[in-house]
């Protein structure tokens, strides 16, 4: 499972926000590998899917991305539940489907938007890199004379709603979507490109602690109608009006539901929505409740489960773990994967060998499968001389 949690780090920062209730959380076919090849299995450990994939992503509307080599190419293409091709493997890159829309790139080809029966919708031939929709929007960037990307955003009619004009940017949440100037500092606009809140805040992404990946979180409004950012190397809350609901002086926070895992120093706990610390700093990691009973928790170099008034109820005894996502939680131990109930009962015996990194990144709202970029324009550029301090695309 570390393999997947380092996979996830180089994969980049960016998210869409599924939603942050355990029923939408809640997965009920998991991707896992044994030996060379993927397949799916349910919450008891039953294969629902065995067709050899070479990965497998989870399921969003109804369909997963799930790739297969062909000589010595990999190609995507997305199956349903009985693990049925609906779009054929034939695309080089693609992403999760998220508003009815996916991104795909057939090799050496451009951007394109399909719908779920797998007809185009947008070319984007100018592009470099694009993401999923989010609030009906895509963020896009462009390169120009093999300059660091300008970041903007289009509708779901392909039309350039805000022009590529911002060193770095953020999906849409709630109508907003956080952007950084070209003075370094990070801002909030509108669906229309209007600075409705000031750029006034950082974003520091160099502080990564390899147990709490996404512990910088992204500058995004979440179910509460708050946005975490950072001054002065300190986390906080703020409103939309851009006030602050809880001054900046937690040194990391990202949200769990209506609550929010904090650091201080260098132990983690939880405040509520306005910023009374609910359960204690003192785990050395945490992942999030994911609106379920028990959150996994690092102590002394193993992870237990806590329940939401700090108790521990799974003894500290993995080497690693997920959040639940339904019935059951992902473990680790001896580099093999299981299921552990909420009983702290081993439910599927730890016989996998990984677990697709989609299955980690759920409970923080994120995707192993967001980003394509343009193969026409990414020959002929480093990547380097692209992303600088920026994301890295998935595949």
């Amino acid at each position: 499972m570390m393999d997947f949690i380092t996979r996830s780090l180089i994969l980049g920062y960016f998210c869409i926000l599924w939603g942050c209730t355990g029923e939408k959380n809640r997965i009920e076919l998991y991707p896992v590998q044994t030996g060379e090849y993927w397949q799916y299995i349910d919450a008891d450990g039953n294969v629902a899917i065995d067709k050899n994939f070479c990965s497998a992503s989870l399921f969003r509307e109804g369909l997963a991305v799930v790739s297969i080599e062909e000589g010595n190419n990999t190609y995507y293409g997305y199956i349903d539940r009985e693990g049925d091709f609906v779009i054929p493997a034939r695309y080089s890159q693609a992403t999760c489907f998220n508003e009815g829309l996916a991104w795909v790139v057939l090799p050496g080809d451009v951007p394109q938007a399909i719908n779920t029966s797998g007809e185009v919708e947008i070319v984007l031939d100018s592009a470099f890199s694009v993401s999923t929709f989010f609030d009906e929007m895509a963020l896009f960037s462009v390169i120009k004379n093999r300059n660091a990307p300008l970041f903007g955003y289009i509708n779901k009619k392909g039309e350039i709603i805000v022009i590529p004009q911002y060193i770095d940017a953020d999906l849409f949440s709630h109508g907003l979507a956080a952007v950084r100037t070209v003075e370094g500092k990070w801002g909030f606009i509108d669906c229309s490109g209007a600075m409705v809140i000031p750029a006034l805040f950082e974003k520091d992404f160099n502080r990564v602690d390899y147990n709490n990946p996404y512990e910088s979180g992204n500058l995004r409004f979440d179910s509460n109608q708050r946005a975490i950012v950072q001054v002065g190397g300190k986390c906080g809350l703020i409103g939309r009006d851009g006030k602050y609901v809880v001054t900046p002086r937690f040194d990391a926070m990202s949200v769990d539901g209506n609550n929010y895992m904090i650091r201080q120093g260098k132990k983690w706990g939880w405040c509520d929505e306005d910023g009374r610390v609910i359960i204690d700093a003192v785990y050395d990691a945490v992942r999030p409740f994911n609106g379920f009973a028990l959150a996994p928790v690092l102590l002394n170099g193993k992870w237990g489960f806590i329940d939401k008034k700090g108790k521990m109820k799974i003894m500290p005894q993995y080497e690693n773990s997920v959040s639940f996502t339904g019935k059951v939680a992902v473990v680790q131990s001896d580099n093999k994967i299981g299921f552990v109930n909420g009983q702290g009962e081993l439910h599927v015996p730890l016989c996998f060998d990984d677990i697709n990194d989609d299955v980690y990144c759920l409970p923080y709202g994120y995707s192993s499968y967001l980003y394509v970029q343009n193969e026409r324009l990414a020959n002929s550029i480093s990547e380097t001389s692209v992303y600088g301090e920026s994301q890295s695309i998935d595949n």
